[in-house]
């Protein structure tokens, strides 16, 4: 199983999840291993306001391993950010960054993914609401991240 198998496992059960009437209805979902990513990030925040980042993960292999195969704990971390000014409407119905976090985090839990392991949501932490600059104008910017964590096997073959 690779990364991008391990994307293409999350986008997959995410996807449904953005359809009108769905509670993630015209999120974006940005995947880090995009080739200009700091374009698509400008692009989802400032045109749809809230956007779920599939992170490219680390992984750990110093159990002892020392044969061919690399057996590696995957970490990854998946951001979910919000421009409340460019996302919420006017009477205030669309979901908030930090209940998209708990949507993402519960329809992810528990995936069984290509490898026969299963993906753990293992925390969430708000990172804050900061000020920035987009198009010019001030914006408040709020950001939540979700740390996941699964059982790899990497091999050169």
């Amino acid at each position: 199983m690779t990364f991008s198998d391990l994307h293409d496992a999350e986008f997959a059960v995410l996807n449904p999840l953005l359809a009108n009437g769905r509670k993630l209805a015209g999120v974006a979902v940005v995947r880090e291993d995009v080739a200009d990513l700091n374009t698509e990030i400008l692009q989802a925040m400032s045109s749809v306001g809230l956007m779920i980042l599939l992170g490219t993960p680390p992984f750990d292999n110093s159990k002892g391993n020392t044969g061919p195969l690399v057996v590696a704990g995957v970490r990854q971390q998946i951001l979910i950010g919000e421009v409340p000014a460019v996302w919420r409407n006017a009477d205030d119905t669309k979901i908030h960054c930090q209940d998209a976090a708990l949507v993402v985090a519960a329809s992810l839990q528990g995936l069984l993914l290509p490898n026969k392991q299963y993906l753990s949501v293992t925390g969430g932490t708000p990172l804050g609401t900061f000020k920035g600059e987009m198009k010019k104008t001030e914006s408040v910017f709020q950001y939540y991240r979700l740390e996941l964590e699964v059982a790899m096997t990497f091999s050169a073959a």
